[in-house]
């Protein structure tokens, strides 16, 4: 499978999204090998009994079914009892590789035609083998050519030049059979061509690409259902070869399209065939078998593939890609066209109401990884139909935002926590409930995806797969195996565009790698493994988050908000624990910073039973105490004092000795944390003259990376910069007293009374205890003082700001390497998401 970059973009689309898995001067393998990495902490395997009752569980062909389509593929002479005519033939003859394999197609082809005939029913799927062909993608991406694709026989797309009566109830797609398809003979039709409005990106993001032009194709990747690998040997390295491989284009299958929910494949190595499944919780292949011996599994595979409902084969009926047409503010549309420009646009379900995409997505990086929360966050419009029967005319509605994402099957939305802080709120005296309301989002909707059952009602929780059967499965070895790797689990997104150069999140419960020989089975075992049910959300504000911002006036003032927001948190007693430059919005209508993302928020004393929960966050706003998992401000005391007193020794444990717990003040760092980045990231445009913008930019950058170029595990500068106060360095001093604007800085001074404030939390042992055992301090520990003065301190800078219009502009320094997406190496500098943690980078944004 030949794997070559990609100059031009889709030409069937003009949605301009990117590939965080795509990076310059990246061979294919490397890139396989980094998608295998991540992908090893969530494989499985099953039998190949188990894999059909878990992942094909309604494609159901009796025993006598399958005689019957031996018998007459053995009249044929496609079958015989010693296996595949064919490919033994080509075996015998020591073919190559594409033709010994080829023959697949061909006895799908015969299996579809003898089962149409048999049953009645025709093949929703046409199977190929086209070793040589790539389909268009929609998002920039390498040329893949797996050995073998299965495809639909009628695109799923919504065309209103060719669809101009179907109704918007996506019930029959989701349900009925392939009887709702015609038998396509011969080659699928070539699709019309699109115009596009404006170039897309091109697969290589150096900036010297070419820009999009129109192409036509066979094989759209939109709709290819199914992939395979094939090898002569089954040698270690060829199985391997075909595992990279393998995983490597489900990752881009299932990235390229939002309307996929999984994806199946197969591999071959001589004789042993494995089936694939990759969803957004885990990857699973069978146990190998002799295709040519158990000739029943590989055809209840084939049927599987061909006649199944696009639903079963991993489409998901609640979302659905549309040519939407582009009249106004365009170019003159081409004669060869309808009259209008065309750009790939998806219209999302919930419930009743349909929400089209507008434009890019604001996020969709997390969806690049199988497993995980897989997030796209869109801007998007209701469509309002004058007829549900003629789904082309529709009008659209006011801009909102809607959120896609994969969660834990036990997790909390974000809106029910949301109600859970404000209804907290309600029983502490004092506070304006109003107010503390507009410090948080607005759920318009917040609900599990539902998908249609066997009875075509809207009551099936779209969840991930059951994985009972599955037991813990390594890829095949390597001369120097790459351990297991991390990958984003939290993905947090912002509600708002998110800037290509802001630091990457990060959940430390994917940081447990059990490399490449088992372990005894652990709590992180069993949180790899869990299923996730599909959650979708609309916000009816459209908001900026930090990156976004360009003035520092806005982003003070948005500060104080985040400050207040936090301590009605803290009032109502919960923790935030994301806080990030992605998280924290600013909503421009309102004038209102808002706190966004309250999927990891838990109330202060929560009930988890677990010493230690997973880390997460972004890890260049984390709290240093929390990236360590240990207090660090317990009070000094004189060495000769210590030695003294032998009690000291032997009464009860030191602070420094007790678990770790989340705090208040914790998430009150975070908030320092950004203001020191964008200090650091988003100079005031006085403080970077045209002159001297190479030199300046390259000390804020050099200053910045010692604090927020690190992993969850943080780094010794961040731990002494908080510990002993000092966050500002002299050359960052200079830069700004150059620009005459030295007291912008003075919120880094912050960072001493949270010392103290730690200092005197720390100074005696924790009074309260958490289910688990785990120690803590009671909540009226905790007041509103520190974050009064936290709030005094931006003020007071605010106030001097606003008297300055010439330093409100804000500038981004951020070097090449983040704006190209390019993988850090150890001698390149970035503050950004590829740069922002060295372990996240190498492991995750570089794929």
């Amino acid at each position: 499978m030949a794997d070559n970059l990609l100059d031009l973009a889709s030409a069937n689309s003009e949605t301009p999204r990117s590939n965080p898995g795509l990076q310059e001067g990246y061979h294919a393998e490397t890139r396989r090998l980094k998608v295998a990495q991540v992908m090893a902490n969530y494989l499985m395997t099953c039998s190949p009994e188990a894999w059909f009752k878990q992942y094909a569980p309604h494609s159901r062909w009796s025993d006598s079914e399958l005689d019957e389509l031996l018998h007459a593929l053995k009249e044929k002479n496609i079958w015989k009892p010693e296996g595949w005519t064919e490919i033994l033939a080509a075996m015998q003859d020591r073919q190559t590789e594409n033709n010994t394999y080829s023959p697949i197609s061909k006895i799908a082809a015969a299996v579809a035609e003898q089962t149409q005939k048999m049953k009645g029913i025709a093949p929703t799927t046409k199977i190929q083998n086209a070793p040589h062909d790539w389909s268009v993608p929609e998002v920039p991406s390498h040329k893949w050519f797996p050995d073998l694709r299965g495809y639909l026989a009628k695109s799923q797309t919504i065309d209103p030049r060719t669809r101009e009566s179907d109704s918007t109830n996506p019930q029959t797609f989701a349900n009925d059979s392939s009887d709702m398809y015609p038998l396509v003979e011969g080659e699928l039709q070539e699709p019309q061509r699109v115009e596009l409005r404006k170039p897309r990106p091109s697969a290589r993001l150096d900036g010297n690409s070419k820009g999009a032009k129109e192409q036509e194709t066979k094989m759209n990747l939109s709709d290819v259902v199914a992939i395979g690998e094939f090898k002569r040997e089954k040698k270690t390295a060829d199985q391997r070869d075909n595992e990279l491989k393998i995983s490597g284009g489900a990752t881009e299958l299932l990235y390229n399209d939002p309307c996929r929910r999984f994806v199946n494949g197969f591999t071959i190595e001589d004789r042993n065939m494995r089936m694939w499944r990759f969803e957004r919780s885990h990857v699973c292949f069978s146990q190998p078998f002799d295709f040519h011996k158990k000739a029943k599994l590989f055809l209840r595979f084939l049927l599987y593939i061909i006649f199944s409902s696009p639903k079963d084969l991993g489409f998901d009926p609640t979302v659905r890609r549309y040519y939407k047409p582009i009249t106004e503010n365009a170019d003159s549309p081409s004669p060869e066209t309808d009259g209008c420009r065309y750009e790939i646009a998806y219209r999302y379900q919930i419930g009743s109401r349909f929400f089209l995409t507008e434009g890019p997505p604001i996020s969709e990086e997390a969806a690049y990884w199988v497993a995980s929360r897989a997030t796209r966050v869109w801007r998007v419009r209701e469509m309002i139909f004058q007829d549900r029967n003629k789904e082309h005319i529709y009008t659209l509605g006011e801009c909102k935002v809607l959120k896609d994402a994969y969660l834990f099957e036990d997790a909390v939305l974000e809106s029910v926590i949301r109600g859970q802080i404000m209804e907290s709120l309600k029983h502490v005296d004092g506070v304006d409930l109003e107010d503390a309301a507009r410090h948080f989002l607005d759920y318009e909707l917040d609900e599990v995806v539902k998908l249609p059952d066997g009875d075509k009602e809207w009551r099936e929780d779209d969840l991930t797969s059951v994985t009972d059967a599955n037991a813990r499965a390594y890829y095949s070895s390597a001369p120097n195996p790459p351990q297991p790797s991390l990958v984003q689990e939290s993905q947090r997104t912002s509600m708002s565009q998110k800037d290509s150069n802001q630091p990457g999140t990060t959940d430390a419960s994917q940081q447990l790698p059990d490399g490449q020989s088992g372990r005894s089975k652990s709590h992180w075992d069993d949180l790899r493994y869990h299923r996730r049910k599909h959650v979708r959300t609309v916000i009816a504000e459209v908001c900026q988050n930090m990156y976004e911002l360009d003035n520092w006036v806005t982003f003070l003032e948005c500060m104080i908000h985040l400050i207040k927001g936090l301590n009605y948190m803290r009032q109502a007693g919960w923790v935030h624990r994301d806080i990030s430059g992605g998280n924290c919005l600013w909503h421009p209508g309102t004038t209102q910073g808002k706190l966004a993302d309250l999927e990891y928020a838990r109330p202060y004393k929560h009930n988890s039973m677990l010493i230690h929960d997973p880390k997460t966050g972004t890890p260049a706003f984390m709290a240093v105490e929390y990236q360590e998992r240990r207090y660090m401000f317990r009070p000094r005391q004189n060495f000769r004092t210590v030695l003294d007193d032998d009690d000291v020794f032997l009464s009860q444990p030191h602070i420094w000795n007790l678990p770790f717990a989340y705090n208040f003040y914790h998430d009150l760092e975070s908030i320092l944390w950004l203001y020191v980045w964008m200090a650091h990231y988003r100079p005031p445009s006085p403080c970077v003259p045209p002159a001297l913008v190479t030199s300046v930019s390259l000390t804020l950058r050099t200053e910045g990376n010692y604090f927020f170029v690190c992993g969850t595990g943080g780094n010794q500068k961040r731990s002494g910069g908080i510990s002993d106060g000092r966050l500002l360095s002299r050359d960052v001093g200079r830069v700004y007293a150059g620009a005459r604007s030295a007291y912008m800085l003075k919120v880094f001074s912050f960072v001493h009374p949270l010392g103290s404030a730690y200092t005197a939390l720390q100074s005696s042992l924790p009074d309260d205890t958490l289910p688990s055992g785990n120690p803590i301090w009671m909540d009226t520990h905790f007041g509103s003082a520190l974050y009064d003065e936290f709030c005094d301190h931006v003020t007071e800078v605010l106030e001097k700001v606003k008297q300055h219009p010439d330093i409100h502009r804000m500038v981004s320094i951020s070097s090449r390497w983040e704006k190209t997406g390019r993988p850090l190496t150890i001698t390149q500098e970035s503050d950004s998401s590829s740069a922002h943690a060295n372990k996240k980078a190498r492991l995750s944004t570089d794929q």
